[in-house]
């Protein structure tokens, strides 16, 4: 363990450069004991006293879960409900704080809530799209209504073993 002169601090590293760095050419940092129990491990990144605060988590709010959360306030430091989460079987979810469902046994899923508003949307871009609000594919969920929007001047083809079925 070294403390540089700035108040750096280095653990296997005897010439740190950044207020905490560990290692030389890598490191690891381990938060936790397993043998111990299943606790939670949190990183907070508490740097504002106006706008939303975050952390990242594992085992916090759902077992088994990666969380990436904001404070519940401007400038908070109390965090109740994941932004995003990643289970321990890979699937992710955006703005649930559930664990997304999966309905085929070994599917993976993306699901993306908004309890706010009525309004779900995933949006698909690319370098020829461009990466405005009006640009690429818009699959939406508009409360109990679906709309596939490709906001493009290219063609919506549908197909299946490689076969167009529907332009």
């Amino acid at each position: 363990l070294t403390i540089g002169r700035s108040g750096d601090v280095g653990i296997g590293n005897t010439a740190p450069a950044y207020p905490l760095q560990v290692g030389k050419s890598g490191g690891t940092i381990a938060m936790g004991d397993a043998t111990t129990g299943n606790g939670s491990s949190r990183f907070k990144f508490i740097g504002s006293n106006s706008v939303k605060n975050w952390q990242i988590s594992q085992n916090d709010t759902i077992s088994g879960a990666l969380e990436i959360m904001p404070s519940t306030a401007g400038g908070g430091s109390t965090f109740t409900t994941p932004a995003m989460l990643i289970t321990d079987t890979g699937n992710l979810g955006l703005g649930t704080s559930g664990v997304p469902t999966v309905f085929n046994t070994g599917a993976k899923i993306l699901q993306i809530h908004s309890p706010s508003t009525s309004y779900s949307e995933l949006s698909l871009t690319n370098g020829d799209t461009g990466a405005t609000g009006s640009d690429g594919l818009l699959i939406t969920q508009a409360g109990v209504n679906a709309y596939i929007n490709n906001r493009e001047v290219g063609d919506l083809t549908f197909q299946t073993s490689s076969a167009v079925r529907a332009t």
